[in-house]
């Protein structure tokens, strides 16, 4: 398969083996060819004697004698269906991203034994991600690959690894994250390869890596949005893990604070085990508040015992005004929109003018109302109200270090929280209602995830505040201490609904005329029970279509992209359960 960039050309292409290359050219070795009189490469899925008489183009060189096994071959062919895609585009993800010489290479190790095919989810609580991973290692020997959500997690991983490595002694562990040079990510894979035990820590596209015969592979955080591909065809980790260990036969299991929706959903048919333990709360649960109460009061009970951490949307000081007296929007003379960007500064998104001071443009009222805060705003407000705390502010761009015992307050935006030993005194969680109201299918399922990960620091008696009613689906399931709470609510309402995780939603984006004519082909076409719903103001249109016969379409699509690509027209953008619908 060549790697030529158009759609319909994914087939296969048959070129000679030179003599001098004879006993290294496999399935699954990247290789130079020529295409067209232009030097590109290729991926080899099949090999032949049939055609040994026949005038063939040689190949060139190769790359990686091993870089794809033939179960990732089939692996790809199975995501291009899926995805609507072409074969060539999933093989770019699998094949390693860096140039490198021709090398003698070892075969990567093959282990001898009988896998386990069994699929788990671990619930993790109250402790570090890092610290459950641990436990999953034997002390003697075993092939891992641990898939990371986000490097931050990956790099925590890797050195709590290596500060047990008298444990861990048996074990070769790689780090596969991709963050060197070219030189260094090349030294890591043929480590890998080569281990006999192994534990390999990378990001999403490790799925694809061809380490040889694996016993277990482990997902981190598989609802994270870090696990889905930023470029088409916007595959994710957990699906791709699924197909390879039904392919390959290793032990998966997925770890995380919580599972996404669709994980929950293969857990409550018991596709995906979890272990139905209760839980246990070492000294007393936590004391949960919420609104109208205010949050003033749990942080001063908190800092009695230890640190403080509030969880805030974003860093903006202040993300949106309004006017107090007649409820308008902040805007300049302009028309652009007026953001808070400190104490006394106002800047329009459009001039660009800064001002200390902004009155209303419709009825001059100088006073606003601060819709929603971002640390820095909170910053202000929590220094005045303790002043005798530290007030740090965390974000993904900035980290902290905190001093042991310390009774400081943590302002963080979510995802970017501290790791504290003793774990968290008490926890604020602002903007609940503007977070779990947001337009988007996932508003509350992204909420609950992220403050879940955040709760794993807690300590067992831990203050938490939520700026949610008491009888919010988050609050009565932290108040309970069952995560199994706020899932099946949330599933029960989604099946009722015809929505994900039991139904797929296919976005579609093109041009306006090229979809109608889509929408009516398909249902036309089609003997599969779908609803395509009108052509939003983005130019897309949505799918809808079950669980068990989005393939039949997913088919169809791949078909019509080929039929685009043979006439010279734009392909579609297709999305399969997109995040942000």
């Amino acid at each position: 398969v060549v790697d030529t960039g158009v759609f319909h050309l994914d087939e296969p292409f048959s070129y000679g083996i030179p003599a001098e290359l004879a006993d290294r050219v496999h399935i699954g070795s990247h290789v130079k060819v020529l295409f067209r009189n232009k030097r590109t490469n290729g991926v080899v899925v099949a090999v032949s004697d049939e055609g040994k008489h026949i005038p063939l183009q040689p190949i060139q060189g190769i790359i990686d004698r091993f870089a794809l096994s033939p179960t990732t071959i089939h692996l790809c062919q199975k995501l291009a269906e899926r995805h609507a895609s072409s074969l060539q585009s999933l093989l770019r993800f699998a094949v390693p991203g860096f140039a490198v010489q021709q090398v003698e290479e070892k075969k990567p190790c093959e282990r001898r034994g009988n896998s386990s095919k069994s699929r788990k989810f671990l619930l993790v609580e109250n402790q570090p991600l890092e610290e459950a991973l641990l436990n999953l290692f034997p002390v003697d020997s075993g092939r891992y690959l641990v898939i990371a959500d986000t490097l931050r997690n990956a790099n925590a991983i890797l050195e709590a690894m290596r500060s047990r490595s008298k444990e861990l002694s048996n074990f070769s562990i790689i780090d596969l994250t991709g963050t060197g040079n070219r030189q260094m990510n090349r030294h890591a894979l043929l480590q890998a390869r080569e281990a006999d035990s192994l534990v390999a820590v990378g990001l999403r596209g490790s799925i694809f890596s061809n380490l040889g015969s694996l016993d277990h592979v482990i997902v981190l955080e598989d609802w994270s949005d870090h696990h889905v591909e930023r470029n088409t065809p916007y595959w994710n980790t957990r699906d791709v893990s699924l197909i390879r260990q039904d392919l390959e036969g290793f032990q998966l299991t997925f770890v995380g604070t919580s599972p996404s929706m669709e994980l929950a959903r293969l857990i409550e048919t018991g596709f995906i085990e979890m272990p139905r333990k209760r839980l246990e709360w070492k000294r007393s649960r936590p004391r949960v508040h919420s609104l109208p109460e205010s949050y003033q009061f749990t942080i001063s009970n908190a800092l009695k015992r230890g640190n403080v951490l509030i969880s805030v949307a974003s860093k903006s000081y202040v993300k949106a005004l309004i006017c107090q007296k007649c409820r308008t929007r902040a805007t300049c003379y302009c028309g652009g929109a007026v953001e808070h960007l400190s104490e006394a500064r106002y800047v329009c998104q459009i001039c660009q003018t800064a001002k200390s001071e902004i009155t209303c443009t419709e009825c001059q009222h100088p006073r606003f109302l601060m819709l929603h805060k971002g640390t820095e705003r909170i910053a202000v407000e929590i220094a005045k109200a303790f002043p005798r705390h530290d007030v740090f502010v965390v974000d993904a761009e900035k980290g902290i270090d905190l001093p042991p015992s310390s009774q400081c307050i943590v302002i963080s935006t979510m995802g970017a929280e501290p790791k504290f030993k003793e774990g968290f005194a008490g926890f604020v969680f602002l903007d609940g209602e503007y977070l779990t109201a947001r337009p988007t299918l996932r508003a509350d399922e992204a909420t609950w995830q992220r403050w879940r990960r955040a709760l794993s620091m807690a300590a067992q008696d831990a203050d938490i505040y939520f700026t949610l009613s008491s009888n919010h689906p988050i609050v009565q399931s932290v108040i309970a201490g069952k995560i199994s709470l706020f899932l099946s609510r949330m599933l029960e309402s989604r099946k009722a609904a015809h929505l994900p995780p039991y139904y797929k939603l296919i976005s579609i984006s093109g041009e306006v005329a090229a979809l109608r004519n889509l929408a009516a082909s398909l249902k036309k076409e089609t003997q599969v029970p779908i609803e395509v719903f009108p052509i939003n103001e983005q130019g897309e249109i949505t799918i809808k279509v079950s669980v068990a016969q989005f393939l039949e379409i997913m088919h169809l699509l791949r078909i019509v992209q080929r039929y685009r690509s043979t006439k010279g027209k734009e392909l579609f953008t297709i999305k399969l359960d997109p995040l942000d619908i």
